[in-house]
């Protein structure tokens, strides 16, 4: 009976998850579920790169194949090695982007069957644990997180690593201490974030143990703790060493970034303002969250029925809520930031928590305080979980089963984000010509920029070329030092207009082109009109491609002495050109090869 239990539960998780990340599944492998926040590209980018280094045999955490030619650290670069494992198993059978998809989905189901098994143990009622586990998966946060950021949805180790945790103190058993050590290693494998969840969390119910279970307690459960964290250490030392090592050569600098500490904190008013994704009364409330700091892309909406519920079981007193209700109100408070903001109007007067801790490299490394609203979904889901089981016992058995239905419709009718967005990851047919390519070179894609490069990123799991630009999550200031260097590059960084007259701008393709690169791309739909045009005017007439997305002009300008201007122009057009044909790099699109006629 127990077992069936779990099988419908699991089931049911199934069936939502393809409801409610609906049209998801028809596009399964035509569209990436996500969007339109570019750090989709950037999770596309990691897969691909992980790939690239098992099959080179080389270390992850450098790549030659950004910031051309000296490469850049990607030790502070923010991988989900659990979901890019899992990908690398997918992609051989059903492609890159169902994969990623199929990936995705699964943090749904995982999440909210894990919070199911979570719930089970305190509350001992399987309805009421499977409504906790509705709350943890799909719950407005960590579905618009869901998104952008797969390594922020994958949730799932976290409810076992507390259960385990909680089994470790009440019967000390080993078994159990490895176990949490290792769910606690597969958390962290999923996003590093979660290594200070946990141990936030650990350090809370160490005590409310010591506090209000001091007769479970035994000498053994200290040691068998301490041995669940060396379980965990010992399994991600090789991929942690790495970046511990590196941060600590470098001085911490490439963590600190000082501006972006307290960058979108939460809103207090977001965890009551229902979600602009609703597809009944989203718009309705847009004016809102236009004044939120962060939310209006990360939904912090708690919901009425979570909230009543929460209410209900902090009046009554319900049994062990205690502890996930201050869990729940101690996150809210770290996702709050270092100032009170309600509204968008910020209270700098009022001290925060966050205050005390944002110099502590964890938390640096967290970047934006409102990720804590994960823990605090997490912790109402316990409290909700808890407070159906104390309240449905006081039904009449028949109605029971109703008003399971009954809630279970209010908290995801609240909860309901419908499309789930989803992108076509449409590609200039000239990146597939480079594909074609075998030579090894780099590009310059244009404009640059940090946002920008995060879909270059993605065309080259395309081209497979090396760029001269790119994107870590904490980019180190000297990965821009070659283009800092060179005065071309720096121009076209700073994306104004340029003055082509003014600018000996030969002499620098030609030393681009001896550093390996071949070719400049400008991408129309990123250009304002003025800029694109001095830059057509900068690089000339010679581009050897161009569609409706791309002009790709080559990087070295020879033109033969003996010829005038406009006469050497079509000459070089010409050649490069032809140079593109004989490699199979012209074809599609329109090749524009036609030099002034004057």
């Amino acid at each position: 009976m127990r077992q069936r239990t779990h099988l419908l539960a699991l089931s049911g998780y199934v069936l939502l998850t393809g409801v409610l990340t609906w049209p998801v599944l028809p596009r399964l492998s035509t569209h990436l579920a996500g969007g339109p926040d570019p750090d989709l590209w950037v999770f596309q980018w990691n897969n691909w790169w992980l790939r690239q280094a098992l099959q080179r045999g080389i270390n992850p955490y450098h790549t030659d194949l950004l910031f051309h030619p000296q490469g850049v650290s990607l030790t502070a670069h923010s991988f989900s090695w659990g979901m890019s494992a899992l990908w690398l198993l997918l992609e051989s059978l059903v492609g890159p982007v169902a994969a990623y998809n199929l990936t995705l989905l699964l943090t749904f189901v995982l999440s909210g069957y894990t919070m199911y098994l979570l719930a089970r143990e305190f509350s001992d009622h399987a309805g009421a644990a499977f409504v906790a586990g509705l709350v943890l998966a799909f719950c407005p946060y960590r579905l618009s997180q869901s998104t952008a950021h797969i390594s922020l949805a994958a949730m799932q180790w976290l409810p076992l690593f507390m259960l385990y945790l909680v089994r470790t103190v009440r019967r000390c058993s080993v078994r159990t201490a490895v176990l949490s050590g290792v769910f606690l290693a597969l958390a962290g494998l999923e996003c590093w974030h979660f290594l200070t969840f946990a141990g936030l969390w650990s350090g809370l119910y160490v005590v409310y143990s010591l506090v209000f279970e001091r007769g479970k307690w035994r000498w053994r459960a200290g040691a068998l703790l301490a041995l669940a964290a060396v379980v965990c250490a010992a399994l991600i030392a090789p991929l942690l060493i790495p970046i511990v090592r590196e941060h600590l050569s470098a001085g911490g600098a490439g963590y600190a970034l000082p501006a972006q500490l307290s960058k979108e904190p939460a809103d207090l008013l977001a965890y009551f303002t229902p979600s602009r994704l609703h597809p009944l009364w989203g718009q309705r409330v847009v004016g809102i969250y236009q004044r939120f700091t962060a939310n209006d892309r990360w939904i912090a909406f708690v919901g009425y029925g979570v909230l009543a519920l929460s209410v209900y079981a902090a009046l009554r007193r319900v049994r062990g809520s205690g502890l996930w209700l201050t869990g729940a109100v101690g996150f809210a408070l770290l996702a709050l930031g270092r100032d009170l903001t309600i509204g968008g109007v910020a209270h700098a007067d009022l001290f925060m928590p966050y205050r005390l801790v944002d110099d502590i490299i964890l938390f640096r490394m967290l970047r934006h305080p409102d990720r804590f609203n994960l823990m605090v979904m997490l912790c109402l889901a316990m409290v909700v979980g808890l407070a159906w089981a104390d309240l449905v016992r006081r039904l009449p058995g028949r109605t029971q089963n109703v008003a399971l239905v009954a809630l279970t419709g209010l908290i995801l009718g609240e909860y309901l984000a419908l499309p789930y967005p989803t992108t076509e990851p449409t590609v200039s047919p000239f990146y597939h010509q480079l594909a074609r390519d075998p030579a090894d070179y780099a590009i310059i894609d244009l404009p640059m920029g940090r946002q920008r490069a995060k879909k270059y990123m993605y065309f080259q799991t395309i081209h497979g070329k090396r760029l001269v630009e790119g994107m870590v999550a904490r980019t180190p200031p000297e990965a821009y030092a070659f283009i800092e260097a060179d005065p071309l590059l720096r121009l076209l960084r700073s994306g104004r207009p340029v003055d082509s007259l003014s600018f000996d701008v030969a002499a620098h393709r030609q030393a681009l082109a001896e550093q390996g690169f071949r070719y400049f791309v400008l991408h129309k739909d990123y250009l304002p009109a003025k800029t694109l045009e001095s830059w057509r005017l900068l690089l000339g007439p010679e581009s050897v491609y161009e569609d409706d997305e791309l002009i790709v002009y080559p990087s070295l300008f020879s033109p033969l002495k003996s010829l005038s201007l406009g006469a050497s122009r079509r000459v070089s057009a010409c050649a490069d050109a032809s140079l593109l044909r004989d490699n199979g790099l012209v074809g599609e699109g329109r090749p524009s090869a036609q030099g002034p006629t004057g």
